[in-house]
């Protein structure tokens, strides 16, 4: 179904997740169509719940047809509070955020609600919960200890949030109190950026648009956004905020070459040609030098992108990357060329 297929998880993400379960036996609540248990199911045991008769008979054969390997697996299909749960437990929970037919991102308006789920991993030995990436975690008495927070993406889409509790940790090489994004590319290897104790500290604001030419500009991906990891991003790289942590950076240090993390973790381009946003200036500019712009990033601005490529395509022949963003109370925009890894 719709529903059913829009709260499951990817495939390249529940494999990872899988890894920090090792060969444990998991238990798996709210399996949906079972999108993460079949990946469980590829490295070890794993038992299935899932309280809707139709949605446990699809997890059923999914796990069936698409697990590799021998591991055992069952799919309950009952109430939570009627599934009885081991002591020293390995659990993942994927609470039903749509049970008013819209998404919810209060985590006390998931089923099970915040609280189910706070003790269904108390007593665990590792555990992760899945939410959607905008999700704010309530701060719970019921823990002893806090959360890593994971944030994926893939296909340039932020896909989830997952909450990594006890052993789980260890296992992915988190620490609990952070935060992390990981991309994963198309051949399934991935680029992870942790918020990192650092002595590196931001550099001062550039002002002046004339600091910017020949720089570079760097527009961190969105996973790394969504983890409130763009400080932490710019601060370990030397990069300058342009406009606060919703803009983009600069990076000055040109003659050091760019670090490859960074690389891929962020677009970046080489400025060829920095002015203000002015549709006649920028028509002229692109003219001259037989550009137009392939792709185009916005920040801070309401410009449409798509209006703004076709606007100026006919101005040339030699693709580039137009960034149009904001420098103080100042809109700009800039030619580069492109410089991101796929």
């Amino acid at each position: 179904t719709r529903r059913a297929l829009e709260q499951s998880t990817h495939a390249a993400v529940a494999a990872v997740k899988a890894e920090w379960f090792g060969d444990e036996a998991v238990h798996d609540i709210c399996t949906g169509i079972g999108g993460d248990a079949v990946q469980f199911a590829n490295r070890g045991p794993v038992h299935a719940v899932e309280r809707d008769p139709l949605t446990a008979a699809m997890a059923w054969e999914n796990i069936r047809n698409h697990r590799s390997g021998d591991h055992a697996f069952s799919v309950h299909c009952c109430e939570l509070a009627d599934y009885e749960l081991p002591p020293h437990r390995w659990v993942h929970v994927d609470p039903d955020r749509r049970v008013s037919g819209r998404k919810a991102l209060d985590p006390d308006s998931f089923s099970p609600a915040w609280t189910e789920v706070c003790n269904l991993i108390r007593g665990a030995t590792g555990a992760v919960v899945k939410i959607a990436p905008a999700t704010k975690v309530p701060d719970s008495p019921i823990l002893e200890s806090e959360f890593h927070r994971a944030w994926f993406e893939i296909g340039g889409s932020v896909r989830e949030q997952d909450l990594l509790w006890g052993e789980v940790c260890d296992r992915a090489g988190f620490r609990q109190g952070e935060r992390s994004a990981t991309v994963i590319r198309a051949d399934g290897s991935r680029a992870t950026f942790q918020d990192e104790v650092t002595s590196a500290s931001l550099d001062g604001e550039v002002m002046d648009m004339k600091q910017l030419e020949g720089c570079i500009l760097v527009d961190p991906r969105s996973v790394v956004r969504a983890a409130g990891l763009t400080e932490s991003f710019a601060a370990k790289f030397g990069c300058h905020l342009l406009a606060g942590p919703s803009g983009f950076l600069c990076y000055p240090n040109i003659s050091s070459g760019m670090p490859e993390e960074m690389e891929e973790l962020a677009a970046v381009g080489s400025v060829l040609w920095i002015g203000p946003c002015d549709d006649r200036k920028l028509r002229k500019e692109l003219r001259a030098r037989d550009f137009y712009p392939e792709t185009i990033k916005v920040r801070g601005s309401d410009h449409d992108p798509v209006q703004m490529i076709k606007r100026y395509r006919e101005c040339g022949q030699r693709p580039i990357r137009l960034w149009i963003g904001r420098l103080g109370r100042r809109v700009f925009a800039a030619m580069t060329k492109t410089q991101e890894k796929s």
